[in-house]
This record gives C-alpha cells, structure tokens and sequence, in this order.
C-alpha cells in the first residue's frame, strides 16, 4: 500500500513539472520544449492564451521575429546580390550593398528584443503554472512521539 501511495506521489511530481516549458540554448539559438517535444514560436503563443500579460508579450515577440527575419531577409538578398555581382566583374551598386548593410543591422536588435520578451512570456508562464500547482496539494513530513510519516493533503 505504501509503495502504491509513492508511486502515485512521483507520477503526480513529474506531470506537474512536465508542462512547463524548457529552454535550450543551441548552436543555431534557442529552442523551446515541452514535454520533450520541440515547439514553434505559434505553438508557444497558443501555450500563453490563459495569461494576458505573457500572451501580450509572446505575441510581440512574435511581432518583432517576424519584422527581424523580413528585414534580414532583405538586407541579406540586397548585400549578397550585388556583391556576387562585383565577384563576377560586373560593376554592383554599392548604394543598395550598404542599405542591405543597414537592414542587417536594423534587424539584429529586433531578434535580439524577441528572444528577450518571449524568454519573459515563458518565465511568466512557468512561474503560473508552478503557482497553479503547487496550491493544489501539499506535502508534509510529519513525525509524532513513536511514528513518521508523509502526509499529502489535497
């Protein structure tokens, strides 16, 4: 019976802390898990519709991804076609190469303010729901005269 009772302690203490989302840091950035399934950036803004304020912040980080990776993707496509041309001999125009430069360099603080606000929205989200679990049970070491014990109240 005792065992049954542990068992069923664990299992509780692993669900609760399998919802939360992890973090990991990779070579080609962040990645955010839950449940040891990897999750896109829409994924983690439809994790935070229960919380206003970490909803507020997914979405402008969302918002900011977005305008990063469009700027990036410009800046890139500007700078990259107008150097190969110059590899090739042809005479580049230097003006586009250097505003290409310019959107690159626009679109840097962008990702990094993304990164920044969804890391909140998750930290706001985790902190929730640890909350949320913890309020519903307890758990107590008790010890009397000639026993002990755990006792887990709901």
């Amino acid at each position: 019976m005792r065992i049954f009772f542990l068992l069923l302690l664990f299992a509780g203490i692993y669900m609760l802390s399998a919802q939360e989302i992890t973090v990991r840091k990779t070579s080609m950035g962040k990645v955010y898990m839950q449940n040891n399934r990897f999750l896109k950036l829409s994924e983690v803004v439809r994790l935070m519709d229960n919380d206003p304020v970490a909803r507020k912040w997914a979405r402008t980080a969302r918002t900011y991804y977005v305008a990063s990776q469009i700027l990036g993707g410009a800046g890139l496509f500007l700078a990259g076609w107008h150097i190969g041309a110059s590899l090739t001999g042809t005479n580049p125009r230097w003006d586009l190469v250097v505003a290409g430069g310019i959107m690159l360099g626009m679109a840097v603080p962008l990702v990094i303010a993304a990164n920044r606000k969804l890391k909140r929205a998750v930290e706001r989200y985790n902190d929730r729901h640890r909350a949320a679990s913890a309020s519903r049970w307890t758990l107590e070491f008790t010890a009397g005269p000639a026993s002990a014990g755990l006792r887990l109240r709901f």
